[in-house]
């Protein structure tokens, strides 16, 4: 009764704090987990496998964990025909140093026509801090920057945040609260193997032979995961089985004739049903070693998507051209441009036909440019596409601003040329 009408007891106070450290495990201030950052369509943050960097200096494993809205995905190291894969680019203290991100095996996601491979669920990507020796007790914060894209059924959205994770130095014991988890994301992480694996181009066709070791008596549903971007395309691949191999045939993509090794994930299910996946290194076949091939075995396509004819094409992109005249954002331009061919009909035929002439070689040659950038980024290895500014909130604000100052030229507040 005293201690309550007297004030606060030091000595209950500081009895609560030791319960508080004994309960957390960690100083104050300190946690396995970093504050998680959420952005438009997901969340994103830190954590550490381990409670503390060791004193006498060795490695951290941290996971960079995200986490889309339902009906959002991922994206793994290579996207597919569309999106990105999560980066995270380090700000370390000096004599510490990170491993690149580990991805789980990832899932085939159609995107329209295309096929894309990533993740419908979270993720815990993992990367290993080397950290130099330290005294018992200090803390160290770990930084970075992430960057990632999600995508839904309709459209893709580049995200970043930065993130930090404080650790201290001590005994480098595991986490019990995060222990779970990090063992669940190696265990989706493929098996290196050193299964023979070798590919070859025939005519249009990359074959890529795999032979598993005699342990493996069966494989069913075996699908390929090429680790590099363009070396294939993506929509269609059928398997067939030949001298105690698999082989995988994709349609070569246009960085196919560059390659000479290449990494790939094999996702089979064994003779017990157990979906399993193995990381793959697949060298070019020499003409002494031809890969596994000529086999008889049951060809299974691996996608039902196909392409399309060139007259089909075409037609396409007649109506798509016919819809995109149709926007906010080309319609105003085109009854400027309507306005002033009107106005020049009555004085100079000629010169209306030349400026008409002028007018379709100007967007012709724009977006040939327009175009030509955009292949050869892709070529060096970018993933742009044109469309992914409009996902920008200040690109659509600008936009709306001009579309306003173009409809208050139409209606003579004030003109211009």
């Amino acid at each position: 009764m005293n201690s309550m009408s007297g004030g606060t007891n030091p000595r209950v106070l500081a009895r609560w704090a030791s319960a508080l450290v004994v309960v957390c495990g960690l100083p104050f201030g300190v946690s396995a987990w970093g504050e998680p950052a959420r952005t438009n369509y997901s969340t994103a943050e830190l954590v550490a496998e381990q409670a503390s960097i060791p004193a006498d200096g060795g490695t951290v494993a941290v996971g960079l964990r995200l986490t889309p809205d339902p009906a959002w995905h991922a994206y793994w190291i290579n996207p597919g025909d569309a999106g990105l894969p999560a980066t995270m680019r380090w700000n370390l203290p000096a004599g510490f140093s990170a491993s690149e991100l580990h991805f789980p095996a990832p899932h085939v996601i159609p995107f329209g026509e295309l096929v894309t491979y990533g993740f419908d669920e979270p993720i815990l990507l993992l990367s290993e801090i080397a950290a130099p020796a330290g005294q018992a007790g200090n803390t160290v914060n770990l930084q970075g920057e992430a960057r990632w894209v999600v995508c839904d059924d309709e459209l893709c959205v580049p995200e970043k945040a930065s993130l930090s994770l404080t650790l201290p130095y001590g005994d480098g014991d595991l986490d019990p609260r995060t222990a779970e988890s990090f063992a669940a994301a190696r265990a989706k992480l493929p098996e290196v193997v050193d299964w023979p694996a070798q590919f070859e181009r025939v005519g249009e066709s990359l074959n890529i032979a795999v032979k598993p070791p005699d342990s493996i008596a069966e494989m069913r549903d075996p699908y390929l995961f090429v680790e590099s971007r363009y070396i294939v395309k993506y929509a269609r691949q059928s398997a067939s089985f030949a001298r105690g191999g698999v082989v995988v045939s994709m349609v070569a993509g246009r960085k196919a004739g560059e390659a000479t090794e290449f990494r790939a994930v094999l996702r089979f299910a064994d003779s017990a049903g157990n979906q399993r996946f193995a990381w793959v290194d697949v060298g070019q076949a020499s003409d002494a070693a031809p890969p596994v091939a000529g086999g008889t075995g049951v060809t299974v396509p691996a996608s039902p998507l196909g392409g399309i004819s060139l007259p089909t094409a075409f037609f396409f992109a007649f109506i798509g051209g016919v819809i995109l005249n149709l926007m906010p954002c080309v319609f105003p331009v085109l009854s400027m441009k309507a306005l002033s061919l009107v106005r020049m009909g009555h004085t100079d035929r000629r010169e209306t036909q030349q400026s008409g002439l002028l007018y379709t070689a100007g967007i012709l040659v724009a977006f040939a440019v327009a175009g030509a950038i955009l292949v050869v980024l892709r070529g060096a290895g970018q993933a742009v596409g044109w469309g992914i500014q409009m996902q920008f909130p200040l690109v659509n604000l600008g936009l709306a601003l001009l579309m306003v100052a173009i409809a208050l030229n139409l209606l003579g507040v004030f003109e211009f040329g």
